[in-house]
């Protein structure tokens, strides 16, 4: 089994036809060769008695974002999709964070331009995605916005307690939805929360969460009458909007999408993440360096 991220959690043993017995369960079941599914070879020396026969390959299926911005103090897209070029502003690096090392320390005039490949079309060709991300919002009046892509994406909130999302297809700003905060924004500055959205084009389906509770839209736009987003010339503006300067005052932490719509077991992964991190942690890669998390001075006696 594999988290979110790819890293191998647990090895599940599948059999190709012969009855395998692992730990009292028998399972015959196997899946096909897939390209989304990855294979990773198994042992046969795992417990003595615990297997009877084993398969030598298992398919084990691979959910991976297809844009990762874990903020440690750098502007990396982790996944090596897109690349994040500051477009106006300095973005500094906080220790408050919610995730890894840092996280994103923003006002109204940093602006990223995201690419893929070179061009804007960031989103292009995909039928369904998932956003989620950490913020932690430390102005509760203003409208903010966390991504932007003229007529087609816009994740933003609107004065001090509406969140709005915009879906469309290059034709203009009349797909939306609006949801209004049990309690407004200003109640809820200054303290970190996670908010997802899932979108599901073929459907007209669009849901967005706050740590895990589903928001009610008060307000639906136009139905979507598209089935993947479009090819655009617009930028792809992240943590503001630039008509406005809708900046996002706060903190953004581990900013992802995921090319499909993420169900719940796989969002209470990614919330419920929890960073094990050394104290002492010498790589030896060519220095006597600690990367750990607690100061500590090597000398050679």
């Amino acid at each position: 089994k594999l988290d979110v991220n790819g890293d191998v959690r647990a090895t599940t043993f599948i059999g190709d036809g012969s009855q395998i017995t692992i730990e009292g369960l028998n399972i015959t079941e196997h899946f096909e060769n897939s390209s989304n599914y990855i294979s990773t070879r198994t042992t046969d020396d795992i417990e003595e008695g615990v297997i009877n026969k084993y398969s030598p390959w298992t398919d084990i299926p691979l959910i991976q974002p297809v844009i990762y911005y874990k903020l440690d103090d750098n502007n990396t897209d982790s996944t090596g999709n897109t690349v994040a070029n500051l477009a106006s502003g300095s973005a500094t690096y906080s220790t408050d964070r919610k995730r890894g090392s840092h996280s994103i320390s923003t006002n109204s005039s940093v602006k990223y331009h995201l690419t893929k490949n070179g061009t804007p079309n960031v989103l292009t060709g995909l039928s369904a995605f998932s956003v989620c991300f950490w913020v932690k919002f430390e102005n509760g009046t203003v409208s903010q916005t966390i991504v932007r892509q003229d007529y087609n994406l816009l994740i933003r909130t609107y004065t001090g307690n509406i969140t709005q999302i915009y879906v469309n297809n290059n034709d203009n700003w009349n797909r939306r939805k609006d949801y209004n905060w049990n309690v407004t924004l200003a109640q809820n500055r200054d303290r970190w929360m996670f908010w997802y959205f899932t979108v599901d084009l073929p459907t007209d389906t669009i849901k967005f969460f706050i740590d895990n509770v589903e928001q009610t839209a008060i307000f639906t736009g136009a139905p979507i009458d598209f089935t993947v987003m479009p090819s655009t010339t617009y930028d792809f503006r992240f943590l503001n909007d630039a008509t406005n300067s809708y900046g996002l005052r706060g903190k953004l932490d581990d900013f992802r999408i995921y090319n499909k719509v993420l169900d719940v077991d796989e969002i209470n992964t990614i919330q419920s993440e929890v960073d094990i991190e050394p104290i002492i942690y010498y790589k030896f890669d060519g220095d006597f360096t600690n990367s750990g998390t607690q100061l500590v001075t090597t000398e050679l006696i």
